[in-house]
């Protein structure tokens, strides 16, 4: 259901050039753990909005380095958590 979600919202903002919402579609699903998906989305999302001009030029698929960055960051936290939660108890 999550994953529906995450491609819904990911597809109306495909479909109506609003990239906010292909953002909250990756970030529904990567919260999820569906790493595949958000993956897949951020893809597609850089392949269909093209190269970012003004300040991030230099980025040259945006979505897929926040998805990348930020499924790390996942991985560490959690793994970061429960050695905390282990030692706490």
């Amino acid at each position: 259901m999550v994953s529906l979600l995450a491609v819904m919202l990911a597809l109306l903002g495909l479909l109506l050039p609003f990239w906010g919402f292909v953002a909250i579609g990756i970030a529904v699903a990567m919260t999820r753990g569906n790493w595949g998906l958000a993956l897949v989305l951020a893809a597609v999302a850089d392949i269909i909005f093209g190269h970012p001009v003004g300040l991030l030029h230099f980025m040259v698929i945006p979505f897929t380095l926040v998805t990348v960055v930020a499924l790390f960051g996942r991985h560490f936290l959690t793994k970061h958590m429960r050695d905390e939660v282990r030692t706490s108890l």
